[in-house]
């Protein structure tokens, strides 16, 4: 099933007949009015969306709301999967699974998973640190 559809009054060609693909206008996808726009607020629903934007080359004029899906709103796929989990790992410093965008395909639900994966390794660091408070952090010294 394609992801859009787009009607063209005449398809642009090669010299010898064939379709020129680099002369394709973009997709357009269309994001139903039905659903009630909510912006993206966190940071990490903020820097999503972009990441979004960049990799699916959807215009800046397109309000992409948190609820939107990756695959049935903005028309991504499975390829495009592993070039948004590239940039969220490089962006946040995390280690997230292309199958985690999959089950988690809208901002706010990869968000969610973003956002505990920051926290769980927030948590673990503290726990490295000598004055995170955790086993092993104060030194004791036994005087004569």
């Amino acid at each position: 099933i394609p992801s859009a559809i787009l009607v063209l009054p005449e398809l642009p060609t090669t010299v010898r007949g064939k379709i020129d693909q680099r002369l394709l206008p973009p997709p357009f996808y269309h994001i139903s009015s039905f659903e009630a726009y909510v912006p993206p607020k966190t940071q990490t629903e903020k820097v999503i969306v972009e990441i979004w934007r960049e990799i699916l080359g959807l215009d800046a004029s397109l309000q992409i709301s948190i609820n939107h899906d990756f695959f049935k709103n903005l028309g991504g796929n499975s390829l495009w999967v592993f070039k948004v989990i590239r940039s969220i790992n490089e962006k946040f410093n995390i280690k997230l699974e292309n199958k985690e965008l999959m089950v988690n395909s809208t901002v706010l639900s990869i968000a969610v998973v973003i956002d505990e994966k920051l926290k769980i390794k927030n948590e673990q660091s503290m726990l490295k640190t000598p004055t995170g408070g955790g086993f092993g952090a104060q030194m004791f010294v036994k005087k004569h």
